[in-house]
């Protein structure tokens, strides 16, 4: 839901351990709205050695105004990763969305999704696409724009269950134009 950590296996089926129920609008929010099945969603269940996973970290406080990611699309680039790893609200893009970033920022700071296992996981995303880059670049120019766009639809496509990649927005940040294209092209298939 919040870290885009996968909670299912290449199955389609919920990994057992690792997620739990979020209550989006906080049950001491809005009691009447324990099981109301559009207010639960997935999050991360916290990680072992780790003070806890995103619902977690939220707590009983509700998300900013605007930063329910249910209500944020795909195709909406309202956060880029930096080379850290770290999320980042983007102003153009919360402009786009209308979403105010500062909202945004205290959302991502909310749900702890700048905590060290989330950025290096991130980052070891970006290293590797970095990685691919410059080893298909020796290939020359013409060779980049023909691997990149088979790279890139073969990450930032849903698998067969309709689940995006782990770090789907990592991909979508370190890929650049070559995933806004793909995003452009296919924005029907990516919910």
């Amino acid at each position: 839901m919040y870290c885009e950590k996968r909670i299912t296996n290449p199955d389609g089926e919920r990994r057992e351990g690792n997620c739990e129920i979020e209550h989006v609008v906080p049950k001491s929010a809005d009691p009447t709205r324990i099981f109301d099945w559009t207010n639960l969603a997935m999050s991360c269940r916290p990680e072992q050695r780790s003070p806890g996973g995103c619902g977690d970290s939220k707590a009983n406080n509700p998300l900013p105004i605007g930063c329910d990611p249910r209500d944020i699309r795909a195709a909406d680039l309202v956060v880029t990763t930096s080379s850290n790893g770290m999320l980042l609200p983007s102003i153009d893009g919360c402009e786009k969305a209308g979403i105010d970033p500062q909202l945004l920022k205290q959302a991502i700071d909310m749900l702890r999704l700048n905590r060290d296992s989330l950025k290096r996981a991130r980052k070891v995303i970006l290293d590797e696409i970095r990685a691919s880059i410059r080893k298909i670049t020796l290939n020359g120019e013409q060779a980049l724009e023909l691997d990149m766009s088979d790279i890139v639809r073969k990450n930032l496509q849903p698998d067969k269950h309709g689940h995006l990649v782990s770090f789907w927005t990592t991909y979508r940040c370190g890929y650049k134009h070559w995933a806004e294209d793909y995003i452009a092209e296919n924005e029907h298939i990516i919910q």
